[in-house]
């Protein structure tokens, strides 16, 4: 054997024993960390939420349910009367994940300094939940070495778990995210297809009694700013669309050019017996275009 490849031969064999070895003191260190069972929000309280919020680096929004109707809209922090509907199907899916009892082990019961836990930098992810007169928290910090793992505590105490990395799909403080994405609301009005909307009347004074399925299919792009729509509500609307549903809800979307990377800023009031809603979003050229061009 040629002495490079003896080498190389050693090589490979050490680096293969030290990964080896990694997972041995990896279980050892597991064996010795305390198993404790339980949900990350008591399931009692889950039916009680009515607001959450969502913060890391800087960045915050809530979702509220509304208490009349029992859906969800979400806001930017500080501007609640820029609301948009949430995807309650999405949180839904949150809750009942946090309410599942799920292997929690206990790594400290402080955190020290010059630790690697990320649970008190301004990157940690908080989740704030509100029920009845009170609210909790939970903070997630970083991953472990494996990335399979997160780091977290609760507001009430200073222990740190560790726990399965499944909740890090949720960990966003992004509208896009948690924003139903549909143009049309179907949440609070109860559209799922357009044989839903027993009529469409434009500003123009034409009406359409067959909805074409592209139309309920567009999709929004965000929320804008309190700027934005303060400067958009001083001109009057390129298009109003007033959408007739059949369960007795209205829908009236009025639709502003915003000088903002030319897009248009819509207002949407979603009226129904139980609630009315307004609800802002915004939408590109394209997708305006879209819209005279289906409702030609």
């Amino acid at each position: 054997m040629k002495k490079n490849d003896a080498i190389l031969l050693i090589l490979i064999i050490f680096f293969t024993l030290t990964y080896l070895l990694s997972f041995i003191r990896q279980s050892k260190k597991e064996e010795k960390r305390e198993s404790v069972k339980s949900a990350l929000i008591n399931p009692k309280n889950a039916g009680e939420i009515y607001k959450i919020a969502f913060s890391s680096s800087g960045e915050e929004i809530e979702l509220i349910k509304d208490k009349n109707s029992g859906f969800w809209f979400i806001c930017r922090k500080g501007f609640e009367d820029i609301i948009t509907s949430a995807d309650k199907k999405k949180i839904e899916n949150l809750l009942a994940d946090l309410t599942t009892v799920r292997n929690m082990y206990k790594i400290s019961d402080k955190i020290s300094q010059n630790n690697s836990f990320g649970l008190t930098d301004s990157s940690a992810f908080v989740i704030r939940y509100y029920y009845q007169e009170s609210f909790d928290e939970l903070i997630f910090g970083n991953q472990d070495f494996s990335l399979s793992s997160r780091y977290m505590m609760s507001g009430r105490n200073t222990n740190v778990y560790e726990i399965n990395d499944e909740i890090q799909k949720y960990l966003s403080t992004s509208i896009g995210f948690w924003a139903e994405p549909y143009l049309i609301p179907r949440a609070i009005s109860g559209i799922k297809s357009a044989a839903d909307i027993q009529s469409l009347s434009l500003s123009s004074g034409r009406k359409l009694e067959k909805i074409d399925q592209g139309l309920i299919e567009l999709r929004h792009g965000g929320l804008p700013t309190e700027e934005e729509i303060t400067n958009c509500m001083k001109s009057e609307a390129e298009l109003t669309a007033t959408f007739e549903v059949g369960n007795k809800v209205s829908i009236i979307m009025e639709f502003y050019k915003n000088d903002y990377e030319n897009t248009f800023l819509v207002k949407t009031k979603c009226i129904s017996q139980k609630s009315e809603k307004v609800l802002y979003s915004k939408i590109s050229e394209w997708t305006y275009n879209k819209i005279k061009e289906i409702t030609l």
